[in-house]
């Protein structure tokens, strides 16, 4: 009879387009209930609300502002920087400091830069790689200076003239202010040398002082006219006519405590020191105001992670009738840039790096604090000066961009968009049963 009855039902359920369902094994039934997704019955009905739509167009709002800031995020590599400090291994090496500095009020031929350091170098007038440059009074440059400017130290006061000749080198030929003064007129460094030599022999040569007597002399031997900024004498009478200089280049120096300095009149060495001699009216002319271009140590074509030049853009200007001594302490911290693609966590912690890409050469960061003192010409002894004291930190800092892998960004999706979902859903279920008791 039961029998009967079952057929009779199935046969319903078919007449009615019902599937069939076929008897379940035990088996069958525990698969079954390992379904992590039950259904709702047919007959159950949704219901919708005012603030269950509120918060899912909030949730839908937020994950696609989440989703958006993580793919930004990953894409320029935010979250990808890590460092890591350890002992500076390079020892004996030598460090090139790179810099552009105007000076407004002081002209070209009046200023010199010297450097020295704790291993006993000691660096005068220097001018390989170090360009000077006119400013005039509005602070442009005349022309991008590309020769070194004449290596003569400026004429000390004639009371000092003999001392200067015994113990200074100074040779006035070399000097463009003085009435000896026999300048060169090829600009190649080789030939000016030829001729040197013949001078000294006491052999006549010809001298270009000034120049259109360059530029001449270069009609005469059927040459290519040289640009103005390549032809000191040029640069010096510009200089003349002009208020200002700007100077740029690289300095070479060893890796270790040193300072540059920019002082009036000229400098000497004398045994293990570096003199300095200059005229009461040298020293009230030398007015340091200045802006810093920039200014940086190393190789400055390394690729940086967002770092800045402290000192870039800085500028100091001395009131009109005084005299100042300004001085930049600079602490530098050897710095290597690396990529690291495959590089894991325990590699960063234990500063093992291992397949990494060094990213350029040699590069340092800087940290720099400034003392300057302003005094009237009556009020100190000091002579006016602009200096650069400079020290190396015995650790090197590694800044390592090591990109998450892709797996790791789905993942952070994931968690954004299935977080939000979770958190909004329970909100809901607050909200509708707290609504539903009043």
């Amino acid at each position: 009879m039961q029998r009967e009855n079952r057929i009779l039902r199935q046969r319903k359920q078919l007449a009615e387009g019902k599937v069939f369902e076929v008897e379940q094994t035990s088996f069958a039934k525990a698969v079954k209930n390992l379904d992590f997704y039950p259904k709702v019955h047919s007959d159950r009905q949704k219901k919708q609300t005012v603030p269950g739509m509120v918060i899912s167009l909030s949730v839908i709002t937020v994950i696609t502002i989440m989703v958006v800031w993580e793919t930004a995020a990953y894409i320029m590599g935010t979250d990808a920087y890590h460092d890591r400090l350890s002992v500076d291994a390079g020892i004996g090496q030598r460090v090139q400091i790179n810099l552009n500095i105007t000076f407004p009020r002081i002209k070209c031929d009046a200023l010199h830069l010297d450097a020295m350091d704790a291993a006993g170098e000691m660096q005068i007038d220097l001018h390989h790689d170090l360009y000077k440059s006119p400013v005039d009074i509005n602070g442009r440059l005349v022309f991008a200076g590309a020769h070194p400017y004449y290596h003569a130290p400026p004429a000390p006061p004639d009371e000092q003239l003999d001392l200067a000749n015994m113990f200074f080198g100074y040779n006035p030929a070399k000097d463009p202010q003085s009435k000896q003064f026999c300048g060169p007129c090829d600009i190649i460094p080789v030939a000016n040398a030829d001729r040197d030599r013949k001078r000294e022999q006491g052999k006549e040569v010809e001298c270009c002082n000034t120049c259109v007597s360059v530029l001449e002399w270069y009609d005469k031997q059927g040459r290519k006219r040289p640009d103005r900024g390549d032809i000191e004498q040029c640069i010096h009478e510009e200089s003349m006519r002009n208020p200002g200089c700007n100077i740029a280049g690289v300095l070479t120096t060893e890796k270790c405590k040193g300072n540059f300095h920019f002082a009036p009149g000229g400098t000497r060495k004398m045994g293990f020191k570096m003199l300095h001699f200059f005229s009461t009216s040298q020293a009230l002319h030398f007015d340091v105001s200045h802006r810093i271009h920039h200014l940086s140590f190393g190789d400055k074509n390394v690729a940086r992670f967002n770092y800045k030049h402290p000192l870039d853009g800085r500028e100091m200007s001395v009131t009109q009738g005084k005299l100042a001594n300004v001085k930049y302490g600079i602490k530098a911290i050897p710095v290597v840039y690396t990529t690291h693609s495959t590089v894991e966590d325990d590699e960063l912690e234990s500063g093992v790096m291992i397949g990494g890409k060094e990213m350029g050469g040699s590069s340092f960061e800087i940290s720099a604090t400034v003392l300057q003192k302003v005094f009237s010409p009556h009020e100190s002894r000091r002579p006016p000066g602009l200096s650069f004291v400079y020290d190396f930190h015995p650790m090197q800092l590694t800044h390592v961009f090591k990109r998450p892998p892709l797996t790791r960004f789905i993942i952070n999706l994931c968690k954004i968009i299935g977080g939000f979902f979770v958190v909004t859903g329970m909100l809901d279920r607050l909200v509708y049963k707290i609504a539903s008791r009043f």
